[in-house]
């Protein structure tokens, strides 16, 4: 039986993160799994693979530890299956990615997300083309 996924990208914004309840409340009622993808940028002033070395484990370190905040307020008590992802690149790109790669069913996004991705020109364009699936704006 295919496990059906829904994907609920986040930058870590107070509307991201209060719309996560509303992401789980989303899979328990549609019974499906979710998968919560925090993007990142490695914008990092230095040329030196030490500096991005470091910038990438402060921003990695930061995210588990909200990672840990949304499992324990909204994750622990929950009977769905969940997956939280950290990744660096463009959101639409890694959202793109996932998609594919996690045979995903719906995307889930919250208001902020939404009017940011409506500004990118690839999310525009690729958009029916990539992202045949519901969006739910939460």
């Amino acid at each position: 039986m295919k496990i059906a996924r829904a994907l609920y990208p986040t930058d870590f914004s107070t509307d991201s993160l209060l719309r996560v309840d509303d992401a789980v409340q989303y899979c328990i009622e549609n019974s499906q799994e979710l998968i919560v993808l925090y993007t990142y940028r490695l914008i990092n002033t230095s040329n030196n693979d030490a500096g991005k070395y470091s910038l990438k484990h402060e921003l990695d370190s930061n995210a588990d530890q909200i990672f840990e905040k949304i499992k324990y307020t909204y994750l622990s008590e929950s009977p769905i299956n969940y997956q939280l992802l950290s990744e660096v690149g463009f959101v639409d790109d890694r959202i793109a990615y996932n998609i594919k790669q996690l045979s995903v069913n719906n995307i889930l996004l919250c208001k902020s997300l939404h009017d940011q991705l409506e500004h990118r020109i690839s999310w525009k364009e690729g958009r029916k083309r990539l992202f045949e699936l519901p969006i739910v704006e939460l």
